[in-house]
C-alpha cells in the first residue's frame, strides 16, 4: 500500500512538472507572436522616399525607417556629392530592403565592402527631428537633413584604414523643410558582415530621447539588479562555503549582468567610451554561455545530482568550446555562433533533465524549473532580436529580474529550513546538556561515598595498627589515601563546575590560620611527588595569615595548584608562600617543573581545556584544565582572583591566588582558631628533605631480581603501582620519568635488559618516539617493547606497532592481564633467543664433510712436497674452523673483518685445490668494525666457485667487495662464470627448491629478509656470471644522551 502511495505521488509530481512546462512553452509563444507582429502599423519607404505627412509624431510615435533605401556601392557620398552630380548618381543607384545585411547583395558576395544609404522623409511640419541608429555594421557616419551628425567607427573605402565600432548612434536636426534627406556611409570588411541590420528610429528629438533614455534605463535596472545579486550569493558563499552552488550561482548574476552592460544600448560605452570593439565582440560570444553553464552548474549541485558520466562530458565540452572563444582570432567568431548556439541548448536539455529526475523534492523542484523557464525565455528573446535585428521589448527587462528572485526565494527558503533545522537540533541539545548534567552530577555524587569509604578506612588501619605495620606496608596506604583524595578533588570539582553553571554554588564561612590547611595539604599530597628529589615548602608561617571563608573551598583550589606542580616537577621544588598587602592576602605557588609555552598561557583559563594539538607530546605537558577553572571560579567567587604570575619552558611556573583577609571583627568573633596556630614554625614535609626508600634516583630505582625491566611513565603514581605490580617477582625493575632517561638507561643495561614497559603520553618525546629509537638499535625480538597507553583508537594502534611495539595495553588496566603480557614477552624473548641458538648450530651445520675431506687432503698432499704452504694452509683451515665454530649462540652477529677473514680462509684453502683457475679480487675499503649477520658471505663465495666458475674448465674470477654508502653497507660477490638461464634465476630463491647449492643462498636470503626486511639481490646472465648483492642498512647512532 506504501509503494502504490509513492508511486501515485510520483505521477502527480510528474503531471505537474509536464503542465508547467506546457504553460511556459505556451506562454512564450504568445510574447514572441505578439513581438513579431505588432498592432501598430507604420509607413515604410518606397524607392527611397519615405512619406510620413499622414503621420502624427507627437501621437504616434517615432518611425521606424523600414522599406526600400536608396543604396551606392563602394562609394562613401556626402549631400554636397548628391547636390553636384545627382544625375549621374542616379545611374548607379540600387534600392536595398532596410533592415538588411550586405551578404548577397553587394558585388563580392561576402558581405564585406563598403557603400552609402540614402533616403527622403517626407514630414508634414518642421520640428527637432533626430534619428537613433543601432547595429549599424560596423562603422559609420550619418548626414541628416545636410548636417554632419558624426558616427560610430570610421568607414573607408580602404580596409586598412577602416575601424570597426558598433556602438548605438543619435542625433539631431531642426528641419526647416518638409523633406529631410539622410545619407549613412557605412563599410565593413571583417568580424561582421556590413549593411543596416537594425532600422534606424526616427521621430521627435523628444520622443527618440526617451525612447533611448527608456532603453538605457531598463538596461540599468537589470545590470544593478544581477549585479547586486551577485556580489549578495557572493557574501553567502564566503559564510557558508559548504554549499558551493551558491558560487555558481554569484558567477551566474554577475556574467548575465556585465552581458546586458554591453549589450543593446552598450551602457558600459557610457563609463568607458574608449572600450576597443574586439574586447566587446569577445565578451558578447563568451558571456551568454559563460552564464548559462553558471547557471546549469549551480543546478547541478543545488540538486545534488549523482550521475557523474554524462556531467564529465558537459564540463569537458563547455571548457573546451569556452577556451576556443578566448583563443579564436575575433575574424573566425561568428563561424562558430551556431555551434555554441547548439551547445547552449544542449545545455538547457541537461538542467530539464536534472531537474525531471529530482521531480520528487517537491516545490524546490518547481522554484529551479521556474527560474529555468526564465532563463529560457530570455535566451529566445536574445537569439531572435539577434538574428531578426529587432528592439527589446521592455518587458522583457522582467524575465531576468523574475529568474534571480525565484532562485532568492528558493535559497532563502532552504536558509529558513536550514534554521529551523538548526533550531530543533539546538532544543535537543540543550535538553541532552541538562541530562548530560544531571548524569555527572548524580555519579559524581555516587562516587564520593566509596571514596571516602577508602580513605576513611586505610586512616584507620594505620591509626590502629601504626606499629605493627611494616614501612612499606605504611607508605603504600599513604599512597592509597593520597591517590583517593586526589579522585575525591576531581570529583568535587566535577559537582562544583555543575553548580557553577546553575550558579547555585554554597559556601561555608569561617575564620582559619592560613598556614594550617596549607601544611595540611601538603602533607596529604607527598606521595604524589614523583621522587625525593621534589620537595614541598610551607612558607606560610602560622598565626600570621587569616581567612574568613570557606576552608574546604581553599583546600580544593589547593590541591589543584599544588597537585598540578608535582605532576610536572622531576627535580627542584614546589614552594607556597603567602605575604599580606593592604587588606589582601597574596598566596603564591611556585615550582620548578616544565613551565608553559606562550600559547599554553593564553590559553590556560579560557574554555579551551587543552591545547587542541593531537600530538602525544603535546597533551603530555598538559593537564586537563578543569581544576584550573574550577580554582579560578572558586577565587573569583570567594572575592578574590587566581592567576599566573610567571612561567616558562623548562623552567617553571608561579601562580597567585589573592583573597581577601579576614577583618579584625571577624577575628574577634572566633579568637581560639587564630591563637591555635601560634608558636608554629613554616616546616618541610616530614621526608621531603631525605629519601624514605632505597630509591635514590629516577634512574637507579632497581629491585633486586632475575630478569631486568625498565618502567617508563611521567606520572609518578602510574610507576608506584607498576613497582608494587613487579614487587613480588623474580623482577629486577629500573626507573625513567621522561624518554631520554629511558634511552640512556637502555644504553647502560642493553646487554641484560629484558623487557621495557612504556608510556605513550610523555613530556619532550613521546612514548611512539622512544619505541622508534629503541628500534634502530634493538630488533623487535631483542628487546620487546609492551606500550601502556589511554590512545585506543585503531589509528594511535596501528602508530604504535609501526613504530616497533611489541604488544600495547590500555590504561587503566588490570594487574593480572599486565602480568600476563609481561610474562608472554618474557618467554617470547627466550624462544626467540632459543632459536637464535638453534640458527647458530645450523649455520655450523653447514659446513659439509667433503669440503674438509678434500681441504685435508690437499695439505697432506702438500706436506711432501711443500712443507712450508701445508704449514700455512693448516693455519688458514685452524682458522676457518675457529670462526666456523666459535660463535655466540645468542648473538648471530660479527664484525665485518672476521667475517672477511673466515672467507679469506675458505678462499686459500680452494686455492690449493684449484689453483690457477680461481682467481679472487677484493676491493673491501668499508670499516671492517661493522657488525653484519655471521655466515652470509662465505656462503655466496662459495656457491659463486663452486656453481659459477668450475664449472668450466678455464676456471675464472671472483669479485668480493665491501663498500660503506649513504644508505648502510653494500657486500657484493661477482663471478664470470657460466651464469643462470632465466628459468633459473626466478626459482634460485625459492623455497620449494631443491638441489646442489640452493639451501645456502636460500638460507641467507631468509635471514637477511628477517633482519633487514629486504634479503639477496642476484643478477645473472648465462655464459657471463653472477652477481649477487646485500645491503645492510645503516642505524642511527643515538647520542651520549640517548637522542
Amino acid at each position: 500500500m506504501k509503494m502504490g502511495q509513492e508511486t501515485g505521488t510520483m505521477r502527480k509530481q510528474l503531471t505537474v512538472l509536464i503542465i508547467m512546462i506546457g504553460v511556459f512553452t505556451v506562454v512564450t509563444s504568445l510574447f514572441i507572436h505578439e513581438w513579431l507582429n505588432p498592432a501598430l502599423r507604420h509607413p515604410e519607404a518606397r524607392g527611397g522616399v519615405l512619406d510620413a505627412r499622414q503621420w502624427n509624431f507627437a501621437k504616434q510615435g517615432i518611425i521606424p525607417l523600414r522599406g526600400e533605401w536608396e543604396f551606392y556601392e563602394n562609394k562613401l557620398l556626402t549631400p554636397q556629392d548628391f547636390q553636384t552630380d545627382g544625375e549621374l548618381l542616379r545611374a548607379e543607384r540600387r534600392i536595398v530592403r532596410v533592415p538588411g545585411g550586405w551578404k548577397g547583395s553587394v558585388s563580392s558576395g561576402s558581405g564585406y565592402g563598403a557603400g552609402t544609404y540614402r533616403l527622403r522623409i517626407k514630414v508634414g511640419n518642421p520640428d527637432f527631428y533626430s534619428l537613433r541608429g543601432k547595429k549599424i555594421r560596423m562603422s559609420s557616419h550619418v548626414f541628416m537633413g545636410g548636417s554632419d551628425l558624426g558616427g560610430t567607427g570610421k568607414p573607408d573605402l580602404s580596409a586598412d584604414r577602416f575601424v570597426p565600432s558598433n556602438l548605438p548612434f543619435f542625433g539631431t536636426i531642426k528641419a526647416d523643410t518638409d523633406t529631410i534627406d539622410v545619407i549613412i556611409q557605412i563599410a565593413s570588411y571583417r568580424y561582421l558582415e556590413g549593411g543596416l541590420v537594425q532600422a534606424p528610429e526616427f521621430g521627435l528629438t523628444a520622443d527618440v530621447l526617451a525612447r533611448r533614455d527608456n532603453a538605457r534605463l531598463a538596461d540599468m535596472i537589470v545590470i544593478t539588479t544581477m549585479l547586486v545579486f551577485g556580489v549578495y550569493f557572493a557574501g553567502m558563499f564566503k559564510q557558508w562555503r559548504k554549499e558551493p552552488y551558491l558560487a555558481f550561482f554569484s558567477l551566474f548574476c554577475l556574467s548575465l549582468g556585465l552581458f546586458f552592460g554591453i549589450d543593446n544600448e552598450i551602457v558600459m560605452a557610457t563609463l568607458y567610451p574608449t572600450i576597443s570593439f574586439l574586447l566587446l565582440q569577445k565578451m558578447l560570444f563568451i558571456l551568454p554561455y559563460f552564464s548559462i553553464f553558471s547557471f546549469a552548474l549551480y543546478v547541478y549541485l543545488y540538486l545534488d545530482h549523482r550521475e557523474r558520466l554524462g556531467f564529465k562530458w558537459l564540463l569537458r565540452i563547455s571548457y573546451a568550446y569556452l577556451a576556443l572563444l578566448i583563443a579564436i582570432p575575433n575574424e573566425y567568431l561568428i563561424n562558430i555562433l551556431w555551434s555554441g548556439i547548439v551547445l547552449q541548448i544542449t545545455v538547457f536539455i541537461f538542467i530539464l533533465y536534472w531537474i525531471f529526475r529530482h521531480r520528487g523534492r517537491g516545490v524546490q523542484v518547481y522554484y529551479i524549473l521556474l527560474g529555468a523557464f526564465f532563463l529560457i525565455l530570455s535566451w529566445v528573446y536574445a537569439e531572435t532580436r539577434y538574428q531578426l535585428a529587432l528592439d527589446n521589448p521592455y518587458y522583457m527587462i522582467v524575465t531576468p529580474l523574475l529568474l534571480v528572485l525565484s532562485q532568492s526565494f528558493l535559497m532563502s527558503d532552504r536558509v529558513r529550513e536550514a534554521f529551523m533545522r538548526s533550531e530543533r537540533l539546538a532544543e535537543q541539545l540543550i535538553v541532552y546538556d541538562r541530562q548530560k548534567d544531571e548524569f555527572l552530577l548524580h555519579t559524581s555524587h555516587e562516587f564520593k561515598t566509596p571514596l571516602h569509604g577508602i580513605i576513611n578506612l586505610a586512616q584507620v588501619v594505620i591509626d590502629q595498627n601504626g606499629a605493627e605495620l611494616a614501612q612499606r606496608q605504611r607508605e603504600n596506604l599513604d599512597f592509597i589515601i593520597a591517590q583517593a583524595t586526589r579522585l575525591s578533588t576531581l570529583v568535587n570539582d566535577i559537582i562544583d563546575f555543575q553548580s557553577l553553571q546553575r550558579r547555585s554554588l554554597t559556601f561555608q564561612n569561617q575564620l582559619f590560620d592560613v598556614s594550617g590547611t596549607v601544611q595540611a595539604t601538603l602533607e596529604a599530597l607527598q606521595y604524589l611527588r614523583r621522587n625525593e628529589q621534589v620537595r614541598l615548602v610551607n612558607l606560610v608561617r602560622p598565626g600570621t595569615s587569616y581567612l574568613y571563608t570557606d576552608e574546604n573551598r581553599l583546600k580544593q583550589i589547593l590541591v589543584n595548584l599544588v597537585g598540578n606542580a608535582l605532576k610536572f616537577t622531576e627535580r627542584g621544588s614546589v614552594v607556597v608562600a603567602a605575604e599580606s598587602r593592604e587588606g589582601w592576602l597574596h598566596l603564591t605557588f611556585a615550582d620548578t617543573g616544565a613551565g608553559m609555552s606562550e600559547e599554553r598561557r593564553r590559553q590556560l583559563f579560557t574554555g579551551e581545556l587543552t591545547g587542541g594539538g593531537t600530538e602525544p607530546t603535546a597533551l603530555a605537558n598538559q593537564s586537563s584544565g578543569l581544576g584550573l577553572k574550577i580554582s579560578k571560579a572558586l577565587a573569583v567567587q570567594m572575592g578574590g582572583d587566581l592567576a599566573l604570575l610567571w612561567s616558562e619552558p623548562e623552567q617553571g611556573s608561579i601562580f597567585e591566588l589573592r583573597l581577601p583577609e579576614a577583618t579584625a571583627a571577624q577575628r574577634e568573633r572566633d579568637p581560639y582558631q587564630a591563637e591555635a596556630a601560634v608558636g608554629l614554625e613554616p616546616q618541610l614535609l616530614p621526608g621531603a628533605s631525605a629519601p624514605t626508600t632505597e630509591e635514590t634516583s629516577p634512574h637507579a630505582a632497581e629491585r633486586s631480581g632475575e630478569v631486568k625491566i625498565l618502567l617508563v611513565d611521567d606520572d609518578a603514581s602510574n610507576i608506584k603501582v607498576l613497582q608494587e605490580l613487579l614487587a613480588p617477582s623474580r623482577y629486577q625493575v629500573l626507573v625513567a620519568y621522561n624518554g631520554a632517561d629511558a634511552l640512556r638507561l637502555i644504553q647502560q643495561h642493553h646487554s641484560d635488559l629484558s623487557l621495557v614497559l612504556l608510556d605513550v603520553m610523555m613530556p619532550e618525546m613521546s612514548g611512539y618516539e622512544v619505541c622508534r629509537r629503541i628500534r634502530d638499535e634493538h630488533p623487535i625480538y631483542k628487546l620487546p617493547v609492551l606500550l601502556l597507553t589511554v590512545r585506543n583508537s585503531p589509528a594511535d594502534i596501528a602508530m604504535g606497532f609501526e613504530a616497533g611495539a611489541n604488544d600495547f595495553l590500555v590504561k587503566p588496566f588490570d594487574g593480572r592481564e599486565l602480568m600476563a603480557r609481561v610474562k608472554t614477552l618474557l618467554q617470547l624473548k627466550e624462544a626467540v633467543q632459543h632459536a637464535v641458538q638453534v640458527e647458530t648450530l645450523f649455520l655450523q651445520s653447514q659446513i659439509k664433510p667433503h669440503f674438509i675431506y678434500n681441504a685435508l687432503s690437499g695439505i697432506i698432499s702438500l706436506c711432501y712436497s711443500d712443507g712450508a704452504r701445508a704449514g700455512k694452509l693448516l693455519g688458514e683451515f685452524s682458522n676457518y674452523l675457529r670462526l666456523s665454530f666459535d660463535l655466540d649462540p645468542y648473538h648471530a652477529k660479527v664484525s665485518l673483518n672476521r667475517e672477511l677473514s673466515l672467507v679469506k680462509s675458505y678462499v686459500e684453502l680452494e686455492k690449493a685445490r684449484f689453483g690457477e683457475r680461481l682467481k679472487v679480487d677484493w676491493d673491501t675499503d668499508a670499516s671492517r668494525e661493522t657488525l653484519i649477520p655471521a655466515l652470509i658471505i662465505q656462503p655466496l663465495v662459495e656457491n659463486a666457485i663452486r656453481h659459477g666458475l668450475m664449472k668450466r674448465i678455464s676456471g675464472g674470477t671472483v669479485l668480493i667487495q665491501a663498500i660503506a654508502e649513504q644508505q648502510g653497507l653494500r657486500i657484493v660477490v661477482q663471478d664470470d662464470g657460466v651464469g643462470m638461464s632465466a628459468e633459473q634465476l626466478a626459482t634460485i630463491l625459492s623455497p620449494d627448491r631443491s638441489g646442489d647449492g640452493g639451501i645456502g643462498l636460500i638460507n641467507v636470503h631468509k635471514r637477511l629478509m628477517n633482519e633487514y626486511g629486504q634479503g639477496l639481490q642476484i643478477e645473472s646472465v648465462q655464459g657471463k656470471g653472477t652477481k649477487v648483492t646485500i645491503l645492510i642498512p645503516s642505524r642511527k647512532q643515538p647520542d651520549r644522551l640517548g637522542r
